[in-house]
């Protein structure tokens, strides 16, 4: 009967109805604020099966990171197409903010930050599964466009970095602080279109032509 309970309560449903629930929390309350005890309530589950799925607090507050951070990578694809290198880093970069910039996401980035003195483990967490991941499936795409002869980069990390400061600029600084409190895909795709025909004129190799 134990092993019957154990093995229903780590269903994964349930783990989804406590992330769900715990982002909720963790996102009106903050990371000090938030108690397992309101997590466990809102989830509807009891406490045994949240802490069948996470240790502590901490480790339930990494997995959200985490989740979140799968989804910014996620527009990445496995492989790239052969498609033009403008309308790939312009559908990157449009992708890539649309997450960015989602109320969930800014509050999220928001809490990271503001908890990261306290908790360096879950900064270090949120940069590498987020922002490392993402310069390095730039630095990956960059690479290969460098063997075309479609770039000269001397170093795509580098080049993938500089790519992420144009695209998150002023917009992302201005979502982030309140600033614009309703970010509008209209307003930023515009900039998408700027930041990309500078950053190919940038690494473009010689007067050759970008397709």
């Amino acid at each position: 009967m134990m092993r019957k309970a154990l093995h229903s309560s780590n269903r994964p449903e349930k783990r989804t109805a406590i992330l769900k629930a715990a982002t909720r929390v963790f996102l009106e309350s903050g990371y000090a604020g938030a108690s397992m005890d309101r997590i466990t309530r809102e989830a509807h589950v009891s406490k045994a099966t949240v802490y069948s799925h996470f240790e502590n607090k901490e480790d339930l507050f990494g997995a959200i990171v985490n989740a979140e951070c799968e989804k910014l990578t996620s527009v990445f694809p496995a492989e790239f197409g052969d498609t033009g290198l403008l309308e790939t880093l312009t559908e990157l970069g449009t992708r890539f903010l649309d997450l960015a910039m989602t109320p969930q996401n800014l509050s999220l980035h928001r809490l990271v930050v503001a908890e990261a003195i306290r908790f360096p483990e879950l900064g270090q967490q949120f940069y590498n599964q987020g922002p490392k991941r993402a310069i390095d499936g730039l630095a990956s795409y960059l690479s290969s466009q460098m063997t075309k002869g479609r770039l000269v980069v001397a170093d795509p990390s580098i080049a993938a970095d500089h790519f992420f400061a144009l695209l998150m600029g002023f917009h992302h600084l201005d979502a982030l602080l309140g600033i614009n409190k309703h970010p509008s895909k209209t307003n930023w795709q515009p900039h998408i279109k700027r930041v990309v025909e500078m950053f190919v004129r940038a690494y473009a190799p010689g007067n050759g032509s970008i397709e």
